[in-house]
């Protein structure tokens, strides 16, 4: 397995991939502990012609991201990812 700067992972995302993320804050841990999971949150990417990927996922507590195409391109926080094809 290899490991991906955020930039490299958005330039090989296509519609359809899904991104798995493990945080390390209090909620993060908290949902691994009490789902018996290896990671706490799941995207899909979504990759319209002409326009940075976009990431679909869900958010807890009933908050919603504001809109990409109103506030800009939302990126995920920076770090490594893993590559496993």
């Amino acid at each position: 397995m290899s490991e991906l700067s955020l930039d490299e992972a958005v330039d090989l995302t296509r519609t359809g991939d899904v991104w798995v993320f493990r945080g390390g804050s209090v909620a993060d841990r908290a949902i691994r502990t009490l789902t018996d999971a290896p990671v706490d949150h799941v995207g899909t990417a979504v990759v319209p012609e002409g326009l940075p990927p976009l990431l679909w996922h869900a958010e807890l507590g009933g908050r919603s991201s504001p809109s990409p195409a109103a506030r800009g391109p939302r990126r995920p926080s920076r770090q490594a990812f893993r590559r496993t094809r």
